[in-house]
């Protein structure tokens, strides 16, 4: 039988550092039924997420409401077979974590492993990976704070729209600041700036 551990490493697969990515397994109301190491160094005051009475929650309520709505847009999605992870962008402090979510039929072995599962909740901080460092991203390039975190989200697989709602941004919004990524970046085409941030922004030694 396959193990949450090993159900954790599939959820957890395409961040820049699985090894340090948290994961949450869900039930229908947000209660956590399991959470990895990374998860639980999450929870707690000051960190990113809370836990009342069983249920995660944002370490404030305008990211309790992000949250909650990304949830019940994941669970509604998670009917339809391939349905694609979510990705939403919450505070953490002074940068911002990242947080997919799969709806558990699409992650194979969950339903089997746990039964009332309803969603796995991944979530990290791409600005301080080990792998993915926006900073290093933002020097490279003078690229702003808020183009930097549109170039993530393209990075992780996003379109321009689907970023601007990770953001919450407006669509044109996100189209100005791609069109001065590109000028900073010197490529026109978003297959070549998924390829120069993946190339470009790791730590420097």
């Amino acid at each position: 039988m396959t193990t949450l551990a090993q159900i954790s490493c599939r959820a957890a697969a395409g961040t820049p550092s699985p090894a340090s990515t948290g994961v949450f397994i869900l039930d229908a109301v947000s209660d956590i039924l399991w959470a990895n190491r990374a998860g639980e160094r999450l929870l707690g005051n000051g960190r990113p997420f809370v836990l009342i009475e069983r249920e995660l929650r944002g370490a404030d309520e305008p990211a309790s409401r992000a949250l909650r709505s990304a949830i019940a847009s994941a669970s509604e999605s998670g009917s339809e077979a391939g349905a694609p992870p979510s990705l939403l962008w919450l505070p953490d402090g002074r940068s911002k974590l990242a947080v997919r979510l799969h709806a558990a039929a699409n992650l194979n072995g969950l339903c089997e492993a746990l039964p009332s599962a309803r969603l796995a909740l991944v979530a990290w901080n791409p600005w301080e990976t080990p792998h993915l460092d926006g900073h290093v991203l933002r020097d490279l390039f003078r690229l702003t704070p808020r183009e930097a975190e549109l170039a993530l989200a393209l990075a992780f697989g996003s379109n321009p729209r689907q970023a601007a709602a990770e953001l919450q941004i407006s669509t044109e919004t996100a189209r100005t600041y791609l069109r001065r990524i590109f000028r900073k970046t010197g490529v026109s085409r978003r297959a070549d700036l998924v390829r120069l941030v993946v190339s470009n922004c790791r730590p420097l030694p």
